[in-house]
């Protein structure tokens, strides 16, 4: 995932714009950063007065909440060899019904892995 350039150099962006030292491609081509961050930063700036980066936009809240995670640490711990669709079987008779991805999703931010079925 891409991460917002620094408050520093966002700032020697502004500071060199405000000082004419050059158009905005001049000044992408300078700093190594594209005309489309240049013009976005500099609306930024005119809008609000400040460079720093806006804050991540969130994205989708995730459908397994609290307790919901709870059940599957249990279940894993109880039967570490379910398969993500059991996973999401044995979920879905407590809490609503979600996809293996769901769980997949999940059991990886919640650090879990689980035991392979043997063949």
């Amino acid at each position: 995932m891409p991460v917002a350039y620094s408050v520093d150099l966002r700032q020697k962006v502004v500071e060199a714009y405000k000082n004419k030292e050059g158009s905005m491609r001049g000044l992408a081509k300078r700093f190594k950063v594209s005309l489309s961050f240049i013009y976005s930063l500099l609306k930024l700036y005119s809008g609000t007065g400040s460079v720093n980066p806006k804050p991540h936009g969130g994205g989708q809240v995730s459908k397994i909440k609290t307790e919901g995670k709870k059940f599957l640490q249990e279940l894993i711990k109880e039967q570490p060899a379910l398969t993500l669709e059991e996973l999401s079987f044995e979920y879905s008779k407590h809490f609503q019904s979600v996809g293996s991805s769901t769980i997949d999703r999940t059991l990886k931010k919640l650090k879990l892995t689980r035991k392979k079925k043997p063949i």
